[in-house]
């Protein structure tokens, strides 16, 4: 008798053990379909205010909005640092193409606004001037978007047009009525303002 209840009990434990492992399972797989939802929301948002700066742009360059021209730009267009791995881990390089893993620490992306709906993107190794620049228009980035895959070649890297837009966005184009979204899990806004962090503002 004793035996049998034992048995009873180790089983009916089991079937619990059991579906509180599948309960966990499936509320990982939700957490993870939620995370991506946000996260292609933030993609969304950020090419609507890239649309939002490339109209405003427009309009400053043909003459016909003064008011809104002021609005262009309302934080400053000073330079901002990265590196390889950052940039890497963020999934903003996507391909690297003839630079060995071990130099690839001491590599610096920089970005810089140059003007309205304009940027260059500068690679440099710690130190030495810009072997690489690139200069990047919003209305180029924009146009490229609907493509399955847009990238940006930059011969020695690859990357990922959207997620570029992405970075460009919440440096230079945000405005300050906006709330500062992060660039991703991986890499925020506050990561970028920190002095002391990777990501160094060089105004």
């Amino acid at each position: 008798m004793v035996v049998e209840l034992y048995a009873e009990l180790r089983t009916t434990f089991q079937d619990r053990e059991r579906l509180l492992q599948e309960a966990e399972f499936q509320l990982r797989s939700l957490r993870g379909v939620y995370e991506t939802m946000i996260e292609h929301t933030d993609t969304l948002m950020e090419q609507l205010d890239a649309y939002r700066e490339y109209l405003d742009a427009v309009r400053a360059k043909v003459g016909q909005s003064h008011t809104n021209s002021m609005y262009l730009f309302r934080k400053p267009r000073g330079s901002h640092r990265f590196t390889h791995t950052q940039l890497e881990k963020d999934g903003v390089i996507i391909e690297t193409r003839g630079i060995p893993q071990s130099k690839r620490g001491s590599i610096n992306y920089t970005l810089q606004c140059t003007g309205p709906g304009v940027f260059t993107i500068a690679i440099s190794y710690k130190g030495q001037k810009a072997f690489l620049e690139k200069v990047v228009r919003l209305e180029d980035l924009l146009e490229i978007q609907h493509l399955q895959e847009p990238v940006i070649d930059l011969e020695h890297v690859v990357l990922n047009a959207r997620r570029t837009l992405m970075v460009l966005s919440r440096l230079f184009m945000r405005r300050e009525s906006m709330p500062a979204r992060p660039i991703s899990r991986h890499f925020n806004t506050a990561t970028i303002q920190n002095k002391g962090a990777t990501a160094k503002s060089l105004d």
